[in-house]
């Protein structure tokens, strides 16, 4: 039975955010601090496998979720997790605080 590694490649630069929780006030402030990003997640994504497919060749084959590597002599498959930094603001915050639960959007 043969097992994989899987890796994830974070975007940290560029973060979505869920300010759904937050009070009015605090949405406004977290709407003026904020800005468009010029680096979006689907261009990390076009890059990473961009970078994969230079270094793996063939070997890589991009899926719906993930980017799967085939094994090679010693290295194993692998599968490949691109993604993105994720912002849940909690009711407490004020917009531009860290009173957020991170996590990751793919």
């Amino acid at each position: 039975m043969g097992s994989d590694v899987d890796i994830v490649i974070r975007l940290n630069q560029t973060y979505y955010a869920d300010t759904n929780s937050l009070m009015p006030d605090a949405k406004t402030n977290h709407q003026r601090a904020s800005s468009l990003a010029t680096y979006s997640y689907s261009d990390f994504k076009t890059d990473v496998l961009a970078c994969l497919q230079k270094t793996f060749g063939a070997d890589v084959k991009p899926g719906n979720k993930a980017i799967a590597i085939k094994g090679s002599g010693s290295r194993r498959d692998a599968d490949v997790l691109v993604c993105a930094q994720h912002r849940r603001y909690r009711a407490a915050s004020t917009g531009v605080d860290t009173q957020y639960d991170e996590g990751i959007v793919f």
